[in-house]
């Protein structure tokens, strides 16, 4: 199949002038692009590598995003010394995948794993990963098994196992209520195999930028996506690969404080119940992507601190 890239795309380009002008891409200087081999797949992932760098960050998106999205805030952290990797997890974006390979949520803790072992053997230096959305417990799992992470940032930490998590999430409050049961149905009785990720979830919540709202669930390549049920089967069935009380990694959650697709105490619920070293910051006036004033000024300086601390 013919590599494809988003230097050769143009709809992602419509998310630039929503962003803060530290977080856009310029055309003079977009990220590099390149594909990392997988088993039978390969991941495509955008990334920005400074000349001498402190470490690496690698950016976990969530369901119905994708790397390049999440691109747009790996300029701040180039510049703070960071080499920033930012993949398309299986069934978003640009990456490969094999009709072979059944897509859910183990897939995606193996692809960030992959992605962790392979930059650690270009280095020693200290490997972070930051989740947005879902990506924050798909952070956490990774952190919990793999001892190469030195830290993590999140922007929530809720596992779709939680009823109410669901209720918040999903449109069709039975299916919400019910879960990977009420997913079941539609899979088993009703022989529908793949669903407009916009049509079950509310995306229309992903940022209180009603603009940015529109053009990500038009994006073909995040929310205007299509996901097998079998995946939202396997993420309404996540539990925390270790208990909270055992974590040990160093976390920051910087939650949106508006944000209305998971308030803040859904993320608390997992967070209150950690001892290991963590840090909370409310990103004032914030929806769930992150990009208003003051928030995301909030975000910078505490990423920065986390960040300086721990290299």
């Amino acid at each position: 199949m013919k590599n494809r890239f988003y230097s050769e795309l143009t709809y992602w380009k419509k998310f630039n002038p929503m962003f803060p002008d530290n977080m856009k891409i310029d055309d003079r200087d977009p990220p590099e692009e390149f594909y990392l081999p997988w088993n039978e797949n390969r991941i495509h992932i955008d990334s920005r590598t400074p000349s001498e760098y402190k470490g690496t960050i690698i950016f976990v998106h969530g369901v119905a995003s994708n790397g390049r999205i999440l691109s747009h805030a790996s300029r701040f952290l180039s510049d703070l010394g960071y080499r920033v990797l930012s993949p398309d997890l299986p069934g978003y974006g640009l990456s490969e995948i094999s009709s072979s390979t059944e897509i859910n949520y183990p897939l995606w803790l193996s692809c960030i794993n992959h992605v962790v072992d392979w930059a650690s053997k270009q280095n020693a230096k200290p490997i972070f990963l930051f989740g947005f959305s879902l990506g924050g417990i798909v952070s956490y799992d990774v952190a919990a098994l793999n001892t190469k992470i030195r830290g993590i940032i999140v922007t929530t930490l809720i596992s779709l196992s939680d009823p109410e998590v669901r209720l918040y999430g999903f449109k069709n409050k039975w299916i919400a209520k019910y879960g990977a049961f009420g997913l079941s149905f539609l899979k088993n009785f009703l022989r529908i195999k793949k669903i407009k990720i916009k049509n079950f979830a509310k995306v229309n919540l992903i940022s209180n930028n009603q603009e940015f709202s529109k053009v990500f669930m038009r994006d073909p390549f995040s929310g205007g996506n299509s996901v097998y049920i079998s995946f939202l089967q396997s993420i309404f069935s996540i539990k925390p690969a270790l208990e909270p009380e055992r974590f040990k990694i160093p976390i920051l959650l910087a939650h949106p404080s508006k944000d209305l697709w998971t308030p803040t105490h859904l993320s608390l619920k997992l967070f209150d119940r950690i001892p290991s070293t963590k840090y909370f910051v409310d990103l004032e006036n914030c929806g769930h992507a992150p990009l208003e004033e003051p928030g995301i000024q909030t975000l910078q300086t505490a990423i920065q601190d986390f960040l300086v601390r721990y290299t």
